[in-house]
C-alpha cells in the first residue's frame, strides 16, 4: 500500500513537471521513454523478448510515432474508431466469455501496439505544446480516478464489474472513481477559459466519457494479460507493476480527449 501511494505520487509530481514546465523536446523524451518501456512490456504479452526483435519493435515504433506527430488531429479519429471496436470486444468477452483467439496472435498484437503506443505519444507531444492544461485535466481524471477505484473497492467492493475479465474490479469501485474524478476534474476545469455557460456541462460529459473509456483501456489490457497467461505487465513501478499498466487506461483515453476538444472549440470557442 505504502509503495503504491508513494509511486503515484512520484508519477503524479514528475507527470506535472514534464506537463507545466518541461520544454518541449524534454517532454517528449520523457514520453518516449515511457512508452518504450511499454512497447517492451507488450512485446512479452507476444511472448517476444529476445533484444533484437526489441530494437526492431522500437525502430518501428518511433518511425510510425515521427508521423502519428504530423497527423495527430486526424489520427484521433481514426482512434477512437479502433477503441470503440475493442470496447465491443471487451464487452463481449465480459458477457458472454467468448474467447478471440486474434488477440493472442503476434500478427494482431504486433502492428496493434505500434499504432495504440505511436499514436499516444504524438498526442502526449502535441498537447503538452498547446494546450498543456487540458492534457493535465485528462490525465488527472483517469489517474485520479483509477486510485479512487482502487482504495473505494477495496474498502467497499462487494459486486464484480467484469467477472470473466478482472475479478477485483468492482461495480461499487467503479462508482467511486466517478465521483473522484469528476470532482477533479472539474475542479481544473474552473481555470480553464470557459465563457459559454453550457461548456460546463461539455466538460462534465467529457469528465464522464473519459472515466468510463478508461475502465474499459485497463480492461482491455487485464484481457490480453489473461488471454496470454501474465499476471502484471512488468514490475518496473512499485506498488503499480508495469509502465503499461499505468498507462493503459491514459492511452486509451486519449484520442477522446483530443476529439472532445476538436468537437468543444468549434462549439464554443
Amino acid at each position: 500500500m505504502l509503495q503504491r501511494i508513494v509511486t503515484g505520487l512520484t508519477l503524479g509530481l514528475l507527470t506535472i513537471a514534464v506537463i507545466f514546465y518541461a520544454p518541449i523536446w524534454l517532454a517528449g523524451m520523457v514520453a518516449a521513454l515511457f512508452i518504450s518501456t511499454a512497447a517492451v512490456e507488450w512485446l512479452a504479452l507476444c511472448q517476444y523478448r529476445h533484444w533484437a526483435i526489441r530494437i526492431s519493435y522500437l525502430i518501428v515504433l518511433w518511425l510510425v510515432g515521427w508521423g502519428a506527430y504530423y497527423i495527430w488531429w486526424y489520427l484521433s479519429v481514426v482512434l477512437v474508431l479502433i477503441w470503440l471496436g475493442l470496447i465491443a470486444l471487451v464487452i463481449i468477452v465480459a458477457r458472454y466469455k467468448r474467447p478471440f483467439p486474434l488477440l493472442q496472435s503476434p500478427k494482431t498484437l504486433l502492428p496493434l501496439g505500434i499504432i495504440l503506443l505511436a499514436s499516444s505519444w504524438a498526442f502526449f507531444v502535441k498537447m503538452q505544446m498547446t494546450m498543456p492544461l487540458v492534457l493535465f485535466y485528462g490525465i488527472l481524471v483517469v489517474s485520479i480516478g483509477d486510485s479512487g477505484a482502487y482504495f473505494i473497492g477495496r474498502k467497499l467492493g462487494r459486486s464484480p464489474l467484469a467477472q470473466n475479465i478482472s475479478p477485483k474490479k468492482t461495480i461499487e469501485g467503479f462508482c467511486g472513481q466517478l465521483v473522484v474524478s469528476i470532482i477533479a476534474g472539474m475542479a481544473v476545469v474552473i481555470f480553464m477559459n470557459v465563457q459559454h455557460p453550457v461548456a460546463y456541462l461539455a466538460w462534465f460529459i467529457t469528465t464522464l466519457l473519459l472515466v468510463v473509456i478508461s475502465v474499459f483501456g485497463d480492461l482491455f489490457e487485464s484481457l490480453l494479460k489473461r488471454m496470454n497467461n501474465i499476471k502484471d505487465s512488468g514490475s518496473i513501478l512499485p506498488g503499480h507493476g508495469g509502465v503499461l499498466d499505468r498507462l493503459d487506461s491514459i492511452i486509451a483515453m486519449m484520442p477522446f480527449l483530443v476529439m472532445s476538444q476538436f468537437l468543444w472549440h468549434s462549439l464554443f470557442y
